[in-house]
């Protein structure tokens, strides 16, 4: 049906969300409870911080799936650094003024939420943009169909959902270390698949990405859900819906960003005489790397979580800081 369409064939699949979206719409009107009581004051709309976010956006987006020269791409960079430098500097004025900025600064000054949501940022952009990947190697690379590469993703979401069933208890046990181990626990199984992409016969390789999968989906149901908690419980009292908005964004754009630069690379590099398999072990090098700075900032998150508790001179603290 759609390539009976024409170009704007894989533009219409856009157009799916549309019922998904009213439905919702129709089911939070009938369902979510409403105020009982009128709020005193509305934090209002921040129309130059929202213009300035998008421009930003934008000027990050475009370069990756803008056809054409370098000049081009360079003008669309510079966009986003201008209207990222704006957008700072309107905020913390703006927040001065005693209203409710889209970015907060005092949230980009919480230590605990400002490196949560790199973890968040990182991990959320390395799902999506290999699970793209991915979907065209299983079609294009190893020839399967469309209903076998999704047959052959299914396990790993499987696993995820059951994972994060459990991730609860992790977070009780070991709090952001928990996290931090299920987050790092994505490097060793990126290297390992890695090696598979790049050593095994052809006709084991769909194999090892169905138990890489697998295995990703356990690291990221442990430790997705689980880090956006921590992340908000750390955002100042006040500010935790406009946190929630924050950390919403940054995984979007990161999602956004990390698919169309590891898809079209993907594509740039198959289309080489290195081929499919070259093109996905790339994939996989940058997924590990992404994992790598995820786990970094979550050590950072630990560490200094366990010098404030210190510092606060509570039992409880001291008693975190000794090893286990």
């Amino acid at each position: 049906m759609l390539a009976a369409a024409g170009p704007a064939g894989w533009r219409i699949s856009l157009v799916l969300t549309l019922p998904f979206a009213l439905a919702a719409a129709a089911l939070c009107a009938r369902f979510v409870p409403r105020a009982g009581r009128p709020l005193r004051s509305a934090p209002g709309i921040d129309p130059v911080g929202l213009a300035l976010l998008s421009v930003t956006a934008l000027g990050l987006l475009v370069p990756f799936v803008l056809p054409g020269s370098v000049a081009g791409r360079a003008s669309w960079g510079a966009a986003a650094v201008v209207g990222a430098t704006t957008l700072v500097w309107w905020e913390r004025r703006y927040s001065r003024s005693g209203r409710t900025p889209v970015l907060s600064p005092e949230l980009l000054r919480a230590p605990g939420f400002a490196l949560g949501c790199l973890v968040a940022t990182f991990t959320f952009g390395s799902a999506l943009g290999f699970s793209a990947v991915l979907m065209i190697y299983l079609q294009e690379g190893a020839g399967l169909t469309p209903l076998q590469a999704g047959l052959a993703t299914t396990p790993g979401a499987l696993a995820s959902v059951v994972a994060a069933h459990l991730s609860w208890r992790l977070v009780r046990r070991f709090g952001r270390a928990g996290v931090t181990a299920a987050v790092g626990a994505k490097i060793p199984v990126a290297v390992a698949l890695l090696l598979a992409v790049l050593l095994l016969p052809d006709r084991f390789v769909v194999a090892s990405l169905v138990v890489g999968q697998v295995l990703t989906g356990v690291t990221g149901g442990l430790s997705i859900s689980t880090n956006q908690a921590l992340t908000l419980d750390q955002a100042p009292t006040g500010q935790h819906g406009v946190a929630a908005g924050m950390l919403q964004v940054s995984q979007r754009l990161s999602a956004t960003v990390c698919i169309a630069a590891m898809t079209g690379a993907f594509v740039g590099a198959a289309a080489s005489p290195a081929g499919h398999d070259a093109a996905l072990a790339g994939a996989v090098v940058v997924t590990a790397l992404l994992a790598v700075a995820a786990t970094v900032c979550s050590v950072l998150d630990d560490v200094l979580a366990r010098r404030r508790r210190a510092r606060a001179g509570s039992p409880a603290a001291e008693a975190a800081l000794q090893p286990a």
